[in-house]
């Protein structure tokens, strides 16, 4: 949310962004396309938005992994009094809990193809700045389905119905078959 703030109250000259965007790219035809961004990435909302996406997540990834290896050595600690199914429970809430704080790492190949950019111009890379972080909103909530055993098991019941059992049924024709050839 902060970045969506940040990125609305900076001050932008959009005829400044286009000339900017004519003069790099002439190729491109930007009439009648919305133009907008920033042309110094130095500014305060660009910076902010690349150092929030990158620097923020490695702290958080690296103390989940830091809590989830003290988790697990009290869990498998022989003094702890777990029933198996709470194990198990507890397994999956840190199987998920770990993928979930490591899918926003995927941010890193936004702001490295970003930075590529720069470097070399190519309308792949271009479409390659924003895919990467399309597929962190999906892949979190797919992974509690996939991880939570009974979330899995309900899906897999909706997905996979099974069908019953076809039985086969002797048929007698009733009829005489004639020939049709005179």
């Amino acid at each position: 949310m902060t970045q969506f703030l940040a990125m609305m109250f900076q001050e932008m000259d959009l005829i400044e962004v286009r000339e900017s965007l004519n003069s790099k790219f002439p190729q491109y035809n930007l009439t009648g396309l919305t133009v907008t961004g920033a042309v110094d990435i130095i500014t305060f909302a660009p910076m902010y938005t690349l150092i929030h996406m990158t620097i923020i997540s490695i702290p958080l990834a690296i103390g989940i992994q830091i809590l989830r290896r003290k988790i697990i050595a009290v869990l498998v600690l022989k003094g702890v009094d777990l029933t198996t199914r709470s194990r198990n429970l507890h397994a999956q809430l840190l199987r998920t809990l770990t993928f979930q704080a490591t899918v926003p790492l995927i941010y890193f190949l936004d702001v490295f193809f970003f930075f590529l950019t720069h470097i070399w111009s190519h309308p792949i890379l271009e479409f390659s700045i924003i895919i990467p972080s399309l597929f962190v909103p999906i892949l979190t909530p797919l992974s509690s389905l996939y991880y939570v055993t009974p979330y899995r098991n309900f899906v897999r019941k909706l997905l996979i119905r099974v069908r019953p059992k076809l039985q086969t049924v002797g048929s007698r024709s009733i009829l005489q078959v004639t020939s049709l050839v005179d």
